[in-house]
């Protein structure tokens, strides 16, 4: 063994041992019972995120605490701090004149926020564009507007959301940053307080599993990088491999998916505009290329069109149902979707809500593909790896029968 492979083999048994050691701390202190993790609840932007933070935000919310959480988001997640005005109103899901609906508004004498909160669901086309128009229609009479962006890790909006706005008609604001310092701002407030203390720290944990923000263990892994020149150089070295080890198990994942539907006997077909294995490497590589695509396979007709089940990817997997003609083209047919829906449900996925998808939803242990934290365990361990590709397989199946 090498001096290198040897520094780096040194690096991953103190960092497994960190990990070991700060597990060890959560499971004794509780903090790996939380309860939107168990009740699957943890990445649901509506029904978790924005409903939660708009609570806390209300000042005739069920905390009964006024307005000491909403004046702690200003100052600390919208970094406003004078001349705010006073006679707050608050809204979750404020429709606009579009009749779309931006996740939260805070409106005073003086100014009107609109933030927009995004987890995993991909940007809409005009998005923040139609936000901040309709901000704007809304202030004409003196007041200043305001429109945030808030996500995981701070990432800035699509060219597609933004329309032609610059970085300086939005703020990019984050959960990994801003709203976890809110929450400790907030958790010190509520000291005696203890059911709504608890509560928040149940988010703040949820918080920092989502954007990985552990940071005792951070911490300790940053002294360890910082105070040790090899440890570091090896971790360097660790870091140059990653891209290679996510696209072998991605390639993994579709190989797998691939083979067990043609077992099974369906005429399955690669869709994009190269083979799998070369969109894979493309994916990690060349940062414009191109993001959808995956398997397909017929499973019904309907009408003189034909239905298909589609296993797709953009960051997250999904798969559903959709309509092709008979040159294979997609069918966006409103009254067919509604027609076929009938019997399937609603999907719980982002593009489920688009005519292309008949029906579509993500995978019960939700697979980002961009982070590789999110799937390794699962497609790294083949028993884990069959488990996922049973579940996809058979949940078609089932949708297959409702038709």
């Amino acid at each position: 063994m090498s001096e290198q492979e040897n520094n780096i083999s040194k690096l991953l048994d103190e960092v497994i041992t960190l990990q070991q050691h700060h597990e060890k701390i959560k499971n004794s202190n509780g903090e790996s019972f939380n309860i939107f993790s168990i009740l699957k609840m943890q990445r649901k932007e509506v029904k978790t995120h924005s409903i939660f933070i708009y609570e806390l935000l209300n000042p005739n919310g069920s905390h009964g605490q006024g307005d000491i959480f909403l004046k702690l988001f200003i100052e600390h997640v919208l970094n406003m701090k004078k001349n705010i005005g006073k006679n707050f109103i608050v809204k979750r899901e404020d429709a606009t004149a579009e009749n779309k609906r931006i996740d939260l508004t805070i409106e005073s004498d003086n100014y009107l926020f609109g933030i927009e909160i995004k987890i995993d669901a991909l940007d809409i086309y005009k998005q923040l564009f139609s936000y901040h128009e309709e901000l704007k229609n809304r202030t004409k009479g003196g007041k200043r507007f305001l429109l945030f962006y808030l996500t995981l890790n701070g990432k800035e909006a699509s060219k597609d959301s933004l329309y032609g706005l610059s970085e300086n008609d939005y703020q990019c604001i984050s959960f990994q940053n801003e709203i976890i310092t809110w929450l400790d701002f907030c958790i010190k407030e509520m000291a005696l307080k203890h059911v709504i203390r608890e509560a928040l720290l149940q988010y703040k944990i949820l918080i920092e599993l989502l954007t990985k923000k552990m940071r005792g263990i951070q911490m300790d892994i940053e002294n360890i990088l910082l105070n040790d020149i090899e440890k570091l150089k090896a971790a360097i070295q660790i870091e140059s491999t990653l891209t290679p080890v996510k696209i072998k198990l991605q390639t993994k994942f579709w190989e797998e998916l691939k083979n067990r539907l043609k077992k099974e006997g369906k005429g399955v077909k690669e869709y994009g505009i190269k083979p799998i294995n070369n969109l894979v490497k493309d994916y990690y590589e060349k940062s414009r290329s191109k993001k959808n695509f995956g398997l397909k396979f017929h499973i019904h007709d309907f009408k003189g069109k034909k239905v298909y089940a589609y296993i797709n990817i953009y960051k997250s997997i999904h798969y559903g149902l959709r309509i092709e003609d008979n040159l294979g083209k997609l069918v966006k047919d409103t009254i067919i979707k509604n027609e076929l829906r009938e019997n399937l449900g609603i999907g719980n996925a982002m593009p489920d809500k688009y005519d292309s998808w008949i029906i579509c939803f993500y995978t019960q242990e939700k697979i980002n593909f961009y982070n590789l934290s999110s799937y390794a365990n699962l497609v790294a361990d083949d028993n884990e790896l069959n488990k996922l590709i049973t579940g996809i397989i058979s949940h078609i199946h089932e949708l297959e029968n409702k038709l």
